[in-house]
């Protein structure tokens, strides 16, 4: 970047420095009394000041302590600094500060405890001190590795985690471990890791065909401060790939009897591979996990009983490195699935169902014996109590299944109670199986829809709320399932509340219209049955965000054909008094309320209008667009906050200097009011319009651009199209 500065000669320097001292050395002659600091003085001659490197660290680190003197702000050179050091160790010395005004020492310690550690400076019998610097040493008491047995691919990394505290139970962080295999394939094999949140990561890579050749390593981990603490794990090294294959692959089960799967691991050469955690997962009917480690012959085997009828899918993989999570394609996965059927008995279907008053229900009753086969010819009686009254019976076919069907005449809850009568004594005795169902009457139920909003904006949510009511009023506790077709194809349930009202929201990402269609579902079998009421609504979703649409040009205003925008009023005066094009670019929308404020987006700012508060700038604010672009991005190194360059104007406030081309032109052509604070240093980064790495700096509302001489007038500076950045960011489907 160019810079801006003066030159000058050794000599020159040499001289303005003897000549500063003169003028210093007069200045203590002539005051009266001598003094490093004045009591009577309300800003002090001298400045002493101790920084260290770190204020925790490991028992044999080393910490780095710097002192500064200054005086009226300017460092002091040559001056005699005294530094005193008691706790663990006790320690005194004296060092002569630089140009700078500085002193650096070093320090370590091989006891656990504090150090105190402060420096002075005397002059004329008078002594100035430093704030006390506290320095605490640690010592590693306690590391646990895990997993402490574990797998390795051939050829590939192992991961292990050390866990470290230290002998006060505070941070370890900055601490270091040494680790190698000390026994193994792979010995001699380690290096050295440092702590950070408590916990370093210890990974080699290595290789080995463990079964065959038993190859495993011994992996031990010590700690520089504590020669007594040594940890070790161990990693079987087997050769890639690994497989895993269950068996069966399909079965059917039986309720209430065990079912087991067994999964076979074998390494690259075909060999099994024992002592390897099987992580099962069970997902269907009977949701289970567990691990299981395989035996000899490289088998691990899972077995569960069901309590319910229906389809299982169990998934199996190798947790070769025991972190609980699959590690795909290094440790590999297979599937099996299993039926559920039940041991015999009576079931009634519908289980539950809601009917309008006049309809027919049909009842069907499935005999089984214990091998689940159909039971024929055996007479099953159903009783229906409640607010129809019925008592019927009918023998069951070759399929084992009796069916009756009745008409509701009268509204409420039927309790459907049906038996097989095995042995043909027209009673029921308590070896006999039974089965009940709920059958609700409604008088004729009807079911409407309503939509917060029937033009909404793509990427914005809407609540489609259905009511189900019959002449009594809303109707509760029935499923309402919903169904969208169109630009946004989606579904779900939802369950009517006490004034019979359910409520779905779903969110239109696309352009386009949906047809939402509901129904009361009754039975809750997922299907629309005859008698279960429905309704439609149409929802039309337009594409948001309709001030960045291209608008005829407005009288009174200026017109930018390159955007198709005007520029009014207010805003139009702003922009050509203070920066115009150069400044802000092109408006790339019109006039908009966003977020309660009336706003319009350029290539380069965003303008905000706040009336009565900026009389003085035609109650024009800009936003702060620098912040908004970076606020992801506040952990990277160029915007943490520095010490002042001297060369530099330097902005407390945020912590960043500004130098150079960048300060000239910020003070040139707008300065804070334009263009905001610094956020950041100066850096380089990859322009987001042309994919060019350039010198950039951030500030609150803008990003300067260093381009070497294509801009001489304006000091080679040209600032970033942010607003478009925020533009594309806040409204993506423009």
């Amino acid at each position: 970047m160019r810079r801006t500065g003066r030159d000058a000669s050794p000599s020159r320097h040499h001289t303005y420095r003897l000549a500063r001292l003169l003028a210093a050395l007069l200045l203590l002659v002539l005051a009266a009394p001598p003094a490093v600091v004045s009591a009577d003085d309300p800003e002090p001659r001298y400045s002493l000041t101790l920084t260290a490197s770190a204020e925790r660290l490991e028992v044999s680190q080393q910490v780095t302590l710097t002192a500064k003197l200054t005086k009226g702000g300017v460092a002091e050179k040559d001056a005699e600094i005294a530094f005193s050091i008691t706790g663990t160790v006790n320690r005194t010395g004296k060092l002569t500060t630089d140009e700078d005004g500085e002193v650096t020492f070093t320090h370590t310690s091989n006891q656990v405890g504090e150090d105190d550690i402060e420096v002075t400076f005397s002059l004329n019998g008078q002594e100035l001190a430093s704030d006390e610097v506290t320095v605490t040493w640690f010592r590693v008491t306690q590391v646990t590795l895990t997993p402490s047995e574990s797998f390795g691919i051939g050829g590939k990394s192992v991961t292990l985690t050390a866990t470290v505290r230290a002998n006060d139970g505070g941070s370890t962080d900055g601490a270091t471990l040494n680790f190698e295999v000390i026994e193994g394939p792979n010995e001699g094999k380690g290096g050295t890791v440092t702590v950070e949140d408590g916990t370093a990561t210890i990974t080699y890579e290595g290789t080995g065909t463990w079964p065959a050749n038993n190859d495993t390593d011994t992996v031990e981990v010590t700690s520089p401060s504590n020669d007594d603490l040594e940890v070790t794990a161990t990693v079987r090294w087997v050769r890639a790939p690994v497989h895993i294959t269950l068996s069966p692959t399909s079965a059917t089960g039986t309720l209430g009897l065990p079912h087991e799967v067994t999964a076979t691991v074998t390494d690259g050469a075909n060999r099994a591979v024992s002592g390897a955690t099987v992580h099962f997962t069970v997902s269907g009917q009977n949701p289970d996990t567990e691990d299981v480690k395989t035996n000899t012959n490289g088998e691990a085997t899972l077995s569960y009983t069901s309590s319910r009828t229906g389809r299982d899918t169990i998934t199996a993989y190798v947790d070769l490195n025991m972190n609980g999570s699959r590690n795909s394609p290094d440790e590999p996965e297979a599937t099996a699935t299993v039926n559920w059927a039940g041991r015999g008995g009576l079931t009634l279907s519908p289980a539950a169902n809601t009917l309008t008053i006049g309809l027919s229900q049909t009842l069907t009753a499935t005999l089984t014996d214990a091998e689940d086969e159909p039971i024929a010819g055996i007479m099953v009686y159903f009783d229906i109590t409640g607010a129809n009254t019925v008592s019927r019976g009918n023998s069951t076919t070759a399929s084992g299944v009796a069916s009756i069907s009745y008409i509701g005449r009268n509204p409420g809850s039927d309790t459907v109670s049906a038996y097989a009568d095995l042995n043909g004594n027209n009673r029921r005795d308590s070896n006999e199986p039974t089965a009940t169902a709920t059958i609700t009457w409604v008088r004729n139920a009807t079911l409407s829809l309503a939509v917060s909003a029937d033009a909404p904006d793509a990427g914005s949510a809407v609540e489609v709320t259905a009511t189900l009511t019959d002449p009594d009023g809303g109707m509760s506790g029935v499923p309402i399932r919903f169904s969208v077709t169109g630009s946004n194809a989606t579904s779900g349930v939802k369950m009517s509340d006490a004034t019979g009202k359910a409520v779905f929201t779903y969110t239109g990402g696309n352009v386009g219209t949906d047809t939402v269609t509901a129904y009361a579902d009754f039975n809750s079998n997922g299907v629309r049955d005859t008698g279960e009421p429905s309704a439609s609504v149409t929802i039309n979703w337009r594409r948001p965000f309709a001030p960045a649409d291209p608008s005829p040009a407005k009288s009174g205003c200026v017109y930018f054909l390159a955007t198709q925008h005007n520029l009014c009023a207010g805003f139009r005066s702003y922009w050509e008094q203070f920066g115009g094009l150069a400044v802000y670019g092109m408006p790339i929308t019109e006039e908009f309320v966003e977020n309660g404020v009336t706003v319009q987006y350029f290539e380069r700012a965003r303008f905000e209008w706040h009336p009565g508060v900026w009389p003085e700038r035609y109650d024009v604010l800009l936003g702060l667009l620098g912040n908004e672009v970076t606020a992801g991005r506040r952990g990277e190194a160029p915007f943490q906050a520095v010490q002042a360059n001297p060369a530099c104007r330097y902005f407390p406030e945020t912590g960043h200097n500004l130098c150079g081309g960048f300060r000239t032109y910020w003070e040139t052509f707008g300065g804070l009011s334009i263009y905001g604070l610094p956020i950041s240093e100066e850096f380089q980064e990859v322009n987001p319009d042309t994919g060019l790495v350039y010198t950039v700096q951030y500030f609150e509302r803008q990003r300067f651009e260093w381009h070497p001489g294509e801009w001489p007038e304006r000091y080679d500076v040209m600032l970033g199209r942010i607003g478009v950045q925020v533009l594309d960011a806040r409204y993506p489907n423009r």
